[in-house]
């Protein structure tokens, strides 16, 4: 009989016979270098919503992202039996729950289906189809989703996000949708779930996960609470969803640093080709104002991002502007366009690929006049157990004097921050690869941050043949370099110098009509140039990563003569002029009170900006995090023998 009395948060007890389980599934984000703790929540709440976007609506997904705070007398009520808990699993926490301010995130989507299946059920067997259980994947699977083929992700590991942005890795899950998906009688669904460590509590081990729902009775499963509370808690937490379908998830005790300004410019970043190809609108309020992101005003809103402003390794204001006039550019058709067929010999490989000296000729006017060229690259996509497909990906270029600055690859309107990171030199590229058996393989070559291709994912090695797959990510990955190549490489008059500006050239630049540098006049004969010695480089000991919001220091090899070393290490925020370490205040950061995760070395002595690092295993690694997102870092590591820092 359910329990109508309100509802509290329960953490059930470790049965005997079963091992402690701490959640690992956020070591995926944290180990990402090109996303913030906000941009990974931007990105697989906007991805899921778009896979849920209800068929028969041709109106775009909307998604609406609310900044608020609570008072202590709302925290109360609905925390009531999850501060001991937290106190207890979650680490270095100091925070109560019914004193502190609650500052909170709503992230609603409209015009989708909302969580589908039955909500009684926490398993599917093999008769229950993935797609219409999108509730049991959201609240009860790890590591495992809804996702079909054509869809960016359906909550697999990637719902950690929401708990993780949480102080006290606790969220609240509100949904509706349409009666016939809703097997349980249930067409509006509420539950909060809180994921912490295993912890002991009273001489009794609790499992991690804890559970602000309703059960049947003491032994049943976990089920959303009563209809009587779902309209008490919209009112409470100033929901507006009312009858229609879709998702909303609260998030409370969010870090500070977290703005309405800070929310847009992810978005504008990470999704602006879904914004202007009418997939998706957005809105981002506080208790001031509305942002409003549509195709329509989606330029006007970049122009309000700060001119040098950036997050992790993404693209300046001026670069976002471009980028976005070339994705408005291939809706209208007004960028110069041809294609590169199969070479049924030699698939996927750009060495076995021509351009005409026309249609070089043509691209290299187009991109010296500031417009935009586009190429259609065709590509022949392996199976395992099914016969080869063909696919296409799409190229956008435009030249930008002085800018120096990686390709943006996207897939299905998300873009893929670390596709490819290379640098290229006074030209903006833009590879785009649309819904298709291209964009599955992709899809299937992500792993669960979206942030970079690998043929050594589970599901691409399960899928698609590893050596001719891989390939063909290769061939994605070097469309920019090697297109941009024969534009510049093929055309009627070749230039010997043509990619000096964006490709380094080995030898001297200023070459004379025989290709010899030219003998300055006035100085007589020249002595023979010396002999260059080729001295072989010292291999690096230890290698320095700067992530968006932090830093890690680990081993390059397995090396035992590391034991017992020592590294010295100064960190700042970087600035325009002078020396960053000089300029450290206190009110930046302090080292001592970050907590890092070391594994295979310890924190001999900490201090301000600095701390010295002992190694105390064959491999070794010390990751920090916690810095402010919107600053980048400075760090200098070297060996020390020094014990305590003056």
């Amino acid at each position: 009989m359910s329990n109508l009395s309100s509802p509290v948060w329960t953490f059930r007890e470790v049965p005997s016979g079963t091992k402690n389980r701490n959640p690992v599934q956020d070591e995926f984000f944290n180990s990402s270098e090109a996303l913030t703790e906000i941009s990974s929540l931007i990105r697989e709440s906007i991805q899921n919503s778009l896979d849920a976007h209800e068929s028969e609506n041709a109106s775009p997904v909307l998604l609406k992202f609310t900044l608020a705070n609570a008072s202590s007398s709302i925290t109360t009520k609905y925390f009531t039996g999850l501060q001991r808990h937290i106190d207890l699993g979650i680490p270095g926490i100091n925070l109560s729950l019914a004193e502190e301010k609650c500052d909170f995130l709503i992230v609603e989507d409209f015009n989708t289906t909302g969580l589908l299946g039955d909500s009684r059920k926490d398993q599917l067997t093999e008769h229950d189809t993935p797609s219409k259980n999108s509730y049991h994947y959201f609240v009860w699977a790890e590591g495992s989703s809804a996702k079909t083929e054509g869809n960016r992700g359906r909550w697999g590991i990637g719902k950690i996000v929401f708990p993780r942005l949480s102080n006290i890795k606790t969220f609240f899950v509100l949904s509706k949708r349409e009666s016939k998906s809703a097997p349980c009688g249930k067409d509006e669904l509420l539950i909060g779930m809180s994921t912490l460590r295993g912890h002991a509590l009273e001489g009794k081990n609790y499992q991690p996960d804890g559970w602000w729902a309703d059960y049947a009775d003491k032994n049943s499963v976990p089920i959303p609470v009563d209809a009587k509370f779902v309209s008490e808690f919209k009112k409470d937490w100033g929901i507006k969803r009312t009858s229609e379908s879709g998702l909303t998830i609260l998030i409370p005790f969010i870090p500070s640093f977290i703005s309405k300004e800070l929310i847009r410019d992810c978005i504008i970043r990470d999704y602006f080709i879904a914004i202007i190809q009418g997939l998706l609108e957005v809105e981002i309020s506080d208790a001031d104002n509305t942002f409003k992101l549509t195709k329509d005003n989606l330029r006007r809103e970049c122009e309000n991002l700060g001119a040098e402003d950036r997050i992790a390794n993404s693209k300046t204001r001026d670069e976002m502007l471009c980028l976005i006039d070339m994705v408005v550019d291939a809706g209208k058709n007004s960028s110069s366009a041809f294609e590169l067929k199969i070479f049924k010999e030699f698939p996927n490989k750009w060495n076995s690929l021509t351009l005409s000296p026309a249609d070089a000729d043509s691209a290299v006017n187009l991109l010296d006049s500031g417009q935009t060229v586009f190429c259609r690259v065709n590509a022949v996509v392996p199976f395992k157990q099914d016969e080869d497909g063909v696919d296409y990906f799409d190229v956008y270029i435009r030249r930008v004097p002085d800018t120096r600055a990686s390709a943006v690859f996207s897939r299905e309107g998300i873009v893929i921050p670390s596709a490819n990171p290379a640098l290229i030199r006074d030209h903006l590229v833009l590879v785009i690869a649309n819904s298709g058996p291209l964009a599955n393989l992709l899809a299937d070559a992500e792993g669960p941050a979206h942030e970079k291709w690998s043929e050594k994912t589970d599901k691409f090695r399960r899928n698609y043949p590893l050596t001719r797959g891989g390939q063909l990510l290769t061939f994605i990955r070097k469309a920019p370099s090697e297109l941009l190549f024969k534009i510049r490489g093929s055309g009627t008059e070749r230039d010997s110098t043509a990619f000096s500006s964006f490709f380094p050239l080995p030898g001297t630049q200023n070459l004379g009509t025989e290709g010899k540098a030219p003998k300055k006049k006035g100085l007589g004969e020249q002595p023979d140039k010396p002999v260059l010695i080729d001295i072989p480089r010292t291999p690096q000991i230890f290698l320095v990563d700067e992530s968006p919001n932090g830093f890690s220091i680990k081993s390059s090899s397995d090396n035992p003569n590391l034991i017992g070393k020592r590294i010295y290490t100064k960190v700042a925020y970087r600035v325009r002029n002078g020396d960053a370490f000089s300029k450290w205040q206190r009110e930046d950061f302090e080292l001592n009170l970050k907590k890092p995760r070391l594994d295979g070395c310890m924190v001999r002595a900490v201090e301000g900006n600095q701390v010295i690092l002992e190694i105390t295993g064959r491999k070794f690694k010390a990751i920090w995090g916690g810095f402010d997102p919107l600053r980048d870092l400075d760090v200098k590591a070297d060996l020390t023998e020094l014990e305590v820092i003056s």
